[in-house]
C-alpha cells in the first residue's frame, strides 16, 4: 500500500506542475496580448501627435506668411494713399493754373487784347491738357450788357468762375446758369457752358456732367472747348463705370485730334482702362 500512495502522489504532483505551468502559460499569453496592445496603442497615439506638431508647424508657417502679407498690404495701402494725396495736390495746382489762365485771357479780351499764347492747348481742369483758350470774339465782351443781378457780362462771368476756382461748386454752377440765361449769345457762352459742366464734374455729378458737355459740342461746336468737353465727357462715362461709351469718344479724340495733348490723355486713360480690365 506504501509504494502506491507514493507512486499516486507523485503522480498528482506531476498533474499539478503541468496544470500549474498551463495556468502560468495562458496567463502570459494574455499579458502578452494585452502588452502588444498597449504597445499598439501608444504607437498609434504617437503617430497622431506627430501628424499633430507637423500640422502645427504647418499652421505656425502659415501664420507667418499672413502676418508677412498683411504687414506688406499696410506698406502698401500707406503707399498708395500717399499717391492719391500727391495726385490730389497735383489735380488741384493743375485746376487752379488752368483756372487762372482762363481768367486771364478773358481779362485780355475784354481789353480788346489777344493774348500771344500758342494754339493747340486745353483749359480743361484737371485733364492736364495744355491748350490755352482761343479769344471769344472780336472786340471781346460787350461791357454794358448788364444782368438782372446787376453785374457786367465780364464781371458775372469772372464771379462764377473764383466761385469754380475755390472748389465752390454749387455756387459756380448756380452762377455759369445764370451766366448762360442772361447772356446766350455772349462770346464767352462756350466757355461758360464747359465749366458748368466742370463744376458739376468736380461736385461729383458726373451724369449732369455729361449733360452739360454734351452741349458743348452740340451747341458751341466752334468752341476751342470742344476737345476737352469730348474729354471730360469720356472721363464722366469712365466715373459711371460705363466702359464701352469711354472708350468709343476716347478712340474718337484720337482720331479726330492726332498728335495734341488732348489724344495723348485719351491714349493714357485707355492704356489705364486696358490694364484694368475694362
Amino acid at each position: 500500500m506504501k509504494p502506491n500512495k507514493k507512486r499516486l502522489s507523485l503522480w498528482v504532483g506531476m498533474v499539478l506542475l503541468v496544470a500549474s505551468a498551463a495556468a502560468s502559460a495562458r496567463m502570459n499569453k494574455e499579458e502578452a496580448a494585452r502588452f502588444a496592445s498597449m504597445e499598439q496603442q501608444v504607437a498609434q497615439m504617437q503617430a497622431r501627435l506627430e501628424r499633430a506638431e507637423r500640422q502645427a508647424e504647418n499652421l505656425q508657417q502659415m501664420y507667418m506668411q499672413i502676418q508677412r502679407l498683411d504687414e506688406r498690404n499696410r506698406m502698401l495701402q500707406g503707399r498708395v494713399e500717399e499717391l492719391e494725396h500727391r495726385l490730389q495736390q497735383t489735380n488741384q495746382h493743375q485746376r487752379e493754373l488752368y483756372l487762372d489762365m482762363d481768367q486771364r485771357l478773358q481779362r485780355f479780351e475784354a481789353g480788346g487784347m489777344t493774348p500771344g499764347f500758342g494754339a493747340g492747348v486745353s483749359g480743361a481742369a484737371e485733364t492736364g491738357t495744355g491748350m490755352t483758350e482761343q479769344p471769344a470774339g472780336e472786340g471781346g465782351v460787350a461791357q454794358n450788357t448788364v444782368a438782372p443781378t446787376g453785374l457786367d457780362e465780364q464781371t458775372a462771368y469772372s464771379r462764377a468762375f473764383e466761385q469754380l476756382k475755390a472748389g465752390q461748386y454749387p455756387e459756380a454752377i448756380a452762377s455759369f446758369r445764370a451766366f448762360l440765361e442772361t447772356f446766350p449769345s455772349s462770346p464767352l457762352a462756350g466757355n461758360a457752358q464747359y465749366w458748368l459742366g466742370e463744376a458739376h464734374y468736380g461736385d461729383g455729378n458726373f451724369k449732369q456732367a455729361i449733360v452739360e458737355f454734351d452741349r458743348v459740342r452740340k451747341n458751341y461746336p466752334d468752341s476751342s472747348k470742344v476737345p476737352d468737353a469730348g474729354l471730360k465727357l469720356a472721363y464722366s462715362y469712365y466715373a459711371l463705370r460705363q466702359w464701352k461709351k469711354a472708350r468709343n469718344i476716347l478712340r474718337a479724340l484720337k482720331q479726330d485730334y492726332p498728335n495734341s495733348d488732348v489724344a495723348k490723355l485719351a491714349d493714357d486713360r485707355l492704356r489705364r482702362m486696358k490694364l484694368e480690365g475694362h
